[in-house]
C-alpha cells in the first residue's frame, strides 16, 4: 500500500535455512543451530506427517506439539 511502519519488534535472520525443508535438514537445522528452542509447534503439512515428524523430534529430546485447527498456542 506504499506506506511505511515503525519498526517494533527484533528483526533476527537466519542464514542457511530454507521454509521448505525437508526432515533431514530440519534436524540438522536444530542440531547445529545455537538457539535455545523451548517447544516445537508444528504447524505446516498433513497431520499424519506432522504427527510423525513430532514423533521424531520427541525422540531427539524436544518438545513438540501439533495443534488442532482453531487451536490457540501461547508463545513467549
Amino acid at each position: 500500500m506504499n506506506k511505511e511502519y515503525p519498526l517494533k519488534a527484533h528483526v533476527a535472520k537466519i542464514g542457511g535455512f530454507s521454509g521448505h525443508a525437508d526432515k533431514a535438514e530440519m534436524l540438522r537445522f536444530l542440531k547445529q543451530c545455537n538457539l535455545r528452542i523451548k517447544k516445537i509447534a508444528l504447524v505446516h503439512g498433513e497431520e499424519t506427517q506432522a504427527l510423525h515428524f513430532a514423533e521424531s523430534l520427541q525422540s531427539e529430546g524436544h518438545a513438540v506439539m501439533v495443534p488442532r485447527r482453531g487451536e490457540t498456542v501461547s508463545v513467549g
